[in-house]
């Protein structure tokens, strides 16, 4: 069942591949060593994960104390809201962002996320084969999101060579933070899959940076993973409320941005409805972008019939964010075949959308004023490559469903 879609899934993989190459700023600079060695971690990952007893179990355990830990948020907000409370998106989603956010602050505090981010940056490093800058923050970035993970590496930026910064940006881009994770799983997605993807698009996001800009100097940090990580916490209950700080303007800023790019595709699909129907259908913006991204989904080896809904998820994850995505993809739950929904989980598992590029010229930039332009200037592009890094996991885990 599914040899096809899995085999075009396989060429798909290859020639997202091919094309990233040619697009190459420098392509006799591309390590194919890091290539091979990214491409054999990122089908190691879902083979362990759905291929062996001990992967099975552990992907029930995440599962399992996911829900659990993510459940600890509706006590805070039952106790603040009442019991009645369940219906509310608002209320029944964005606080485990903030229980989350505060939770990652204390186990940064006590050490325990610098050893488990050490210990992945570590393994990029020696495998891969980039620096000890680049290896921390795409490691930081499954824990802290796009906007804070640079914050590890602060030191290092105002030096950090083009190809560095790309890495940060297009890591940053693929991946998703640990509020915005309980968020998902609070929604109904598997947090098993989620955690998966947000692991394979590591190796995936280096993988498609240094092959559209290979690095042509030397690192500072080329023969050294061992950075220090600063922690600005004075103790553990100051780590508690910046933690908690900081998930309630994320929390906040996730509200304003659903709030403002649902009513806005509202307003679109409304324009849209002066239209004549295309094929039995009104036209609306995910349908136009479902059109646009077909081939890509094509080429991920999602199944014909589902080919269009699961593009126009995509679509609207550019447009408006992964968000807003995601509430489009629980809508297909029932509609679209189950290794379908689990393809569509993969390639929008990633922070790539038009707004992303604001917060990382903004925020970052802001951080170090003199590298402003070149954030600036990588905006878009990392923006494309984070998204293809997200597609490429899609990729490979249909082969395996």
């Amino acid at each position: 069942m599914y040899f096809l879609e899995r085999f075009i899934g396989l060429v798909g993989f290859l020639v997202l591949i091919t094309l990233l190459y040619l697009f190459s700023k420098t392509r006799e600079r591309v390590s194919f060593h890091l290539v091979i060695i990214g491409v054999v971690l990122m089908f190691i990952i879902p083979l362990f994960m759905f291929k062996t007893l001990v992967g099975e179990y552990f992907g029930y355990l995440i599962q399992t104390m996911s829900l659990k830990l993510v459940s600890f948020s509706t006590v805070g907000t039952a106790y603040i809201f009442g019991q009645n409370y369940a219906n509310c998106f608002a209320l029944k989603v964005l606080p485990a962002i903030i229980f989350f956010s505060c939770l990652m602050s204390i186990l940064f505090y006590l050490g325990i996320l610098q050893k488990v981010i050490k210990f992945f940056a570590y393994i990029m490093y020696k495998t891969l084969k980039i620096s000890g800058a680049e290896s921390l923050v795409a490691s930081a970035n499954m824990f802290f999101g796009v906007t804070a993970s640079p914050l590890v590496i602060y030191p290092y930026l105002k030096n950090m060579t083009t190809s560095e910064l790309f890495v940060v940006m297009v890591s940053g881009m693929a991946t998703i933070g640990g509020g915005v994770f309980a968020a998902y799983v609070n929604m109904g997605f598997s947090a098993t899959h989620l955690i998966c993807a947000t692991v394979m698009s590591v190796p995936a996001s280096l993988i498609v940076a240094k092959i559209l800009i290979p690095e042509e100097t030397v690192p500072e940090t080329v023969a050294s993973c061992h950075i220090k990580i600063k922690n600005d916490a004075v103790n553990v209950f100051d780590a508690a409320c910046k933690g908690a700080e900081r998930g309630l303007k994320l929390a906040l800023t996730v509200m304003a941005v659903l709030l403002a790019f649902i009513s806005v595709i509202a307003l679109i699909n409304s324009f849209f409805g002066i239209f004549p129907e295309v094929l039995g259908e009104k036209l609306t913006l995910q349908r136009i972008l479902g059109y646009a991204l077909s081939p890509v989904v094509f080429l991920m080896g999602v199944e014909g019939g589902d080919i269009l809904p699961v593009a126009s998820t995509l679509g609207v994850k550019v447009i408006a964010g992964d968000f807003v995505g995601y509430i489009e993809l629980a809508k297909l739950k029932d509609v679209i075949s189950e290794r379908s929904y689990i393809m569509a989980i993969y390639a929008l598992c990633g922070f790539s959308n038009l707004s992303t590029i604001g917060l990382l010229v903004g925020g970052i930039g802001g951080l170090v004023p003199e590298r402003r332009a070149d954030f600036a200037r990588l905006g878009f592009k990392a923006m494309v490559a984070g998204f293809v890094a997200s597609v490429l996991t899609a990729c490979i885990v249909g082969i395996f469903l």
